[in-house]
């Protein structure tokens, strides 16, 4: 039987992320927060200290990134380094809102995700 990929939708704060996990464990499938791949793109966008749309878009759309699902977790590799780690500070967390709002990041996002989705067996967290 071919396995399903789920995504979970909906505003902030209203419990995609505990709903997604949960469900992912009880189905043995991998959990991919798409949140954290919005937070890759503003983890290199500050890296390389890029200010233009138009460089932030390329950077994005050029991006060799690969999210590695597990049970309830997930990596972020960009071009070959995990950065996982990274994603998660104040700096990014300061910046992601404004990244993740440029049609081009998020096209180049969506053609990720939909990539890690074919494949199934995955439950998606996020607003994409």
């Amino acid at each position: 039987m071919r396995k399903l990929a789920i995504a979970i939708d909906g505003p902030a704060g209203a419990g995609k992320s505990s709903v997604a996990k949960i469900l992912a464990a009880n189905m043995g499938y991998a959990y991919l927060d798409t949140g954290a791949m919005y937070r890759a793109v503003t983890y290199e966008v500050l890296r390389r200290e890029l200010t233009e749309e138009k460089d932030i878009v390329a950077l994005a759309a050029g991006m060799d990134m690969t999210v590695k699902p597990e049970a309830d977790a997930m990596h972020v590799v960009v071009n070959g380094h995990d950065v996982t780690d990274h994603i998660r500070t104040p700096e990014v967390s300061a910046r992601v809102s404004a990244v993740s709002a440029l049609a081009g990041v998020r096209a180049a996002m969506v053609g990720i995700q939909r990539r890690q989705a074919a494949k199934g067996g995955i439950v998606l967290d996020g607003r994409d």
